[in-house]
């Protein structure tokens, strides 16, 4: 993404872009990652709270590197919450719902987005006074914050490595089924994921596979429900 806007050059149109995904960075992690902390909070973990954790502060969670990689490559991460699967009240359900809290918070921050949108669309298209300008850069915020966050939400959900989905995905099994998983994901889920990561990197027609969903959700809750020709 960052490298696009570099190429285009920084015309007024990519200043916004770039502000808005940096915007929408910062409140998709940071509300992800708090919903991390307080979901192991509330089933018993004290470790994110004696961690500082419990904090809708950005600096409390988001990782320089990984919000550099979102920029640079459209993924990224933040600052993992820790947590002790001993102190939770089930383990296998307490850690189900610590790691759907984060992707569940993206789910409904792209739903708050989408109304946004709306509601911006109305305001330039009823609304005299408001200045196309502004209107065009309120659409563009809410479009790159529903996209980013939908992003983040289906990538934190792949069965694979330390992501979230893994935790999930243990919920559904049965237990020696989810025991085997998790041996399996140990040894090779940093590997899988490292790979995947790279095949999105060199093979842009993974990542356009893998996230072609996020296009279609984009693309049927703004633009079809309520084409705007911009």
């Amino acid at each position: 993404m960052l490298f696009d806007i570099i190429n285009e050059g920084l015309t007024p149109f990519n200043v916004k872009l770039l502000l808005s995904y940096i915007l929408s960075l910062v409140f998709a992690i940071t509300l992800h990652e708090a919903a991390h902390a307080y979901s192991a909070y509330w089933c018993g973990d004290t470790t994110p709270k004696n961690q500082g954790r419990l904090s809708l502060n950005p600096l409390d969670h988001l990782d320089p590197m990984g919000s550099l990689f979102i920029l640079l490559a459209g993924f990224g991460w933040g600052k993992a919450v820790q947590v002790n699967p001993h102190n939770f009240r089930d383990l296998r359900r307490d850690m189900m719902i610590t790691s759907a809290a984060g992707p569940l918070t993206n789910l409904l921050l792209a739903g708050v987005g989408i109304g946004l949108w709306h509601g911006a669309r109305y305001a330039a298209l009823n609304v005299p006074a408001l200045p196309t300008d502004a209107a065009l850069t309120l659409l563009v915020l809410f479009e790159v914050f529903v996209t980013l966050n939908l992003v983040l939400m289906l990538f934190n959900l792949l069965p694979v490595g330390p992501l979230d989905g893994v935790k999930v995905v243990q919920w559904f099994l049965p237990d020696r089924l989810a025991e085997r998983y998790y041996e399996f994901n140990a040894s090779f889920g940093s590997i899988l994921l490292i790979g995947l990561v790279f095949a999105m990197w060199w093979l842009p027609i993974v990542g356009a596979i893998l996230f072609w969903p996020v296009n279609q959700i984009v693309d049927l809750t703004l633009h079809c429900i309520a084409p705007w020709g911009v």
